[in-house]
Order: structure tokens, then C-alpha cells, then sequence
């Protein structure tokens, strides 16, 4: 017999309790029956996959998180059960600490990077690299729930292009060996 919403979303509560603590998910004891992103109370909620089945991800309680329709079908679906948390925590809107903000954190953190490098040709080309990459291996496809088809979510995007940016500024390809010592795409 399936859990009651309640139930499951208490236990999810529990798992993630590191996470709530820390201000990225915001929600105060006892809200059990609001989507951990938007905050809205209205929508039920279904269980959501930090890591996509499809990437490894189990039913485990720890790899659920409760979210409305809306918030399900932009959430990233990566290989990185962190980000989901980032993700939920760059979705606040600043002001009032829920709601679907611009990802402000997400944002700001890459055009710090881009600022930093000031990416020539060969840099560019390794950003290319790493960013297919990553789109290809760590990112996983979602299937809509109104009827949009298969399709890669702004989160996940946004996500691989982040770690791209990252992989780059932390190694920067030697000039002369062009983008040697990335993968293959």
C-alpha cells in the first residue's frame, strides 16, 4: 500500500534535514505539504528523483525530494545529487525566499567564471568540448507531463555548462596543445 503524502514528504524531510538546515531548501517543520521549490501548497506533490533512474538514481527516500508538476519538469536531471539542492536554493526568489526566482546564484557564479577567463579561441573550444561532454554523459532527458515530448531541461543546461566553465578555469588548456587531455566527443 502507498505511503500517504504526508508520510513519505515527513521522511523526505527527514533525509534532507542538512539541506533544510542550511537554507536551501526553505520550509519550516511540519510544511509538509508544499513543493520544496516554488513553496506552493495547491499543487500535489509527487516524488522526485534527485538522480534520474535513468542515471542511477534509486527509490530511496534519501533520492527523493517532493515537488509540484511545475517545479518537476524544470528541476535538473544530473548525476549530481547536489545540485538538485543548489538548484532548489538558486530558484528563491531573494526577496522572499521562495517562488521561481532566476536562478541568481547559478548565474552570477557563471559570468564570475567567464569574467575570469576571458576565453580565447582555444579556451572557447575546450568549453565547447567539456559542455558536450557532459550533456552527453551526466544529464539525462525528461519526459514532459503536458504533452512537450522528450526534452533537456534549462536546469541540466545550465548545470553542464557550469561544470564545463569549471573544468576549464580549474585546467586551462595549454595554447600550443590546443584542447589535448579532453574527452573525446
Amino acid at each position: 500500500m502507498p505511503k500517504s503524502s504526508q508520510t513519505w514528504v515527513k521522511e523526505a524531510f527527514e533525509a534532507h534535514a542538512q539541506f533544510i538546515e542550511e537554507g536551501y531548501v526553505d520550509l519550516e517543520p511540519g510544511e509538509f505539504d508544499r513543493c520544496w521549490c516554488c513553496g506552493n501548497s495547491r499543487r500535489k506533490l509527487q516524488r522526485c528523483h534527485i538522480i534520474p533512474a535513468a542515471l542511477g538514481g534509486s527509490d530511496a527516500i534519501e533520492n527523493l525530494i517532493p515537488l509540484c508538476s511545475r517545479c518537476h519538469d524544470k528541476q535538473p536531471d544530473v548525476d549530481d545529487p547536489v545540485h538538485t539542492f543548489e538548484w532548489i536554493k538558486a530558484e528563491q526568489n531573494p526577496l522572499t525566499g521562495v517562488g521561481m526566482g532566476d536562478r541568481w546564484e547559478v548565474m552570477q557564479k557563471t559570468m564570475e567564471l567567464t569574467k575570469q577567463m576571458k576565453p580565447n579561441k582555444i579556451q572557447c573550444e575546450a568549453i565547447k568540448e567539456w559542455f558536450v561532454y557532459f550533456l552527453d554523459t551526466r544529464v539525462n532527458n525528461h519526459c514532459g507531463q503536458s504533452g512537450q515530448g522528450s526534452y533537456v531541461k534549462d536546469a541540466s543546461i545550465l548545470w553542464a555548462f557550469t561544470k564545463a566553465l569549471e573544468k576549464t578555469c580549474g585546467k586551462l588548456p595549454d595554447p600550443d596543445a590546443g584542447a589535448a587531455g579532453l574527452p573525446a566527443t
